[in-house]
């Protein structure tokens, strides 16, 4: 009658191992899931840093085109650009 109790006794604690490794092994897993998902995304906030940096000198250019551009037209009209303001003229 022994015998069957340490079977029984003997498969119980094998399942229980499995359970813990799968578990163990899913856990893991996940882990190594969530660090690849993070390394996507500091990649993808580096790239989304350096798009904003040239999209911000894109927009200082614009603005120094533009005050070249008003300085050219009011210097045409006779305006002093170099001192003063344009009620000055």
């Amino acid at each position: 009658m022994a015998w069957p109790i340490v079977a029984a006794m003997s498969l119980m604690a094998a399942g229980t191992a499995m359970s813990a490794f799968s578990s163990i092994s899913q856990g893991k897993w996940a882990q190594a899931q969530a660090n690849y998902q993070a390394k996507l995304m500091e990649r993808e906030a580096e790239i989304k840093r350096v798009l904003g940096r040239h999209a911000a000198r894109q927009v200082e250019i614009q603005g120094q085109q533009t005050q070249a551009a008003q300085k050219v037209a009011f210097a045409g009209a006779g305006v002093r650009v170099t001192a003063g303001t344009g009620e000055d003229a």
